[in-house]
């Protein structure tokens, strides 16, 4: 089976799709540090081309990725360093004796 091709290019490719602007717009809700060192609310840059919003999601996504990789860093050190195991000898248990019939 074919898959049908179309060569003629999308009239709009340059004007983002309504998907591409809530994509946007989710992202911009990440809770990210902003450049002063807190975590008030982001406005998003003008973004009026489907090649600007795609930038802007990649930045903003890997920089949320950035932020979760640094906060499991973070929990990691702040853990108490395991508990040293002591040598105790496990108890044997009797061995099982089937029942004589």
């Amino acid at each position: 089976m074919l898959v049908p091709l179309n060569d003629v290019p999308h009239p709009e490719q340059e004007e983002p799709s309504l998907i591409e602007q809530i994509h946007a717009h989710k992202v911009s809700l990440l809770p990210l540090r902003n450049d002063q060192g807190s975590y008030d609310r982001h406005a998003p840059p003008e973004l009026s081309t489907s090649a600007q919003i795609g930038d802007y999601i990649q930045g903003r996504t890997a920089a949320w990725t950035m932020h979760l990789q640094r906060k499991r860093a973070q929990r990691k050190e702040q853990r108490p360093a395991p508990r040293p195991r002591r040598n105790v000898p496990k108890a044997r248990k009797a061995p099982v004796r089937k029942a004589k019939r």
